[in-house]
């Protein structure tokens, strides 16, 4: 006959059983994600060795002495990687809106793709929207009022533009029966 454990004990192994498998995890996780970041790095640096074994050996074989020809390399590597991060920083960090901005872009952008007369009809309501959110920002309104007023004109303007979109339909509808 086997053993039995009181209810009580078995809370507490349950507990140290889920206590255990929910440290495992997070380690497994986290090694996962050490072990992707290590093996990119190596990858990194290795391309690095081979780009300036590569150059040297370039600049070696067009008559440089090989110190000259190292030094040269190591030089025009560092400057390559610098100009390609800063290229890759102003690429990442240029016109990313975020928010209440980029739904007010995204619905520009569609509004504009129309007639003009569609956009001259809701450019000026969306400008008023926008110069009364930099109003609330420049009077040190706290971000997320600032974000939560202007989400809440954002979206009062497209149902607007919806219902009035929905009424031109229904009236080319009509036309055509």
């Amino acid at each position: 006959m086997g053993r039995r454990t009181s209810g009580r004990s078995n809370k507490w192994l349950r507990k140290l059983f889920l206590s255990g498998l929910i440290l495992l995890k997070t380690i497994s996780f986290n090694l996962r994600k050490f072990c992707r970041f290590a093996v990119g790095q190596i990858l990194f640096e290795i391309t690095l060795v081979m780009l300036v074994i590569g150059l040297s050996y370039l600049f070696t074989a067009w008559g440089m002495t090989l110190n000259a020809a190292l030094i040269l390399a190591i030089a025009l590597t560092i400057t390559v990687l610098s100009l390609a991060g800063l290229m890759w920083f102003k690429f990442n960090t240029r016109d990313k809106l975020k928010g209440e901005l980029k739904i007010a872009r995204l619905i520009t952008l569609a509004i504009a793709q129309k007639t003009s007369r569609e956009w001259d009809e809701y450019q000026d309501w969306l400008h008023d929207i926008m110069l009364y959110r930099q109003q609330l920002l420049n009077a040190n309104q706290p971000q997320w009022q600032v974000s939560l007023i202007t989400y809440w004109q954002l979206g009062k303007f497209a149902i607007v533009v919806v219902i009035s979109k929905i009424k031109q339909v229904a009236a080319n509808i009509r036309r055509s029966l």
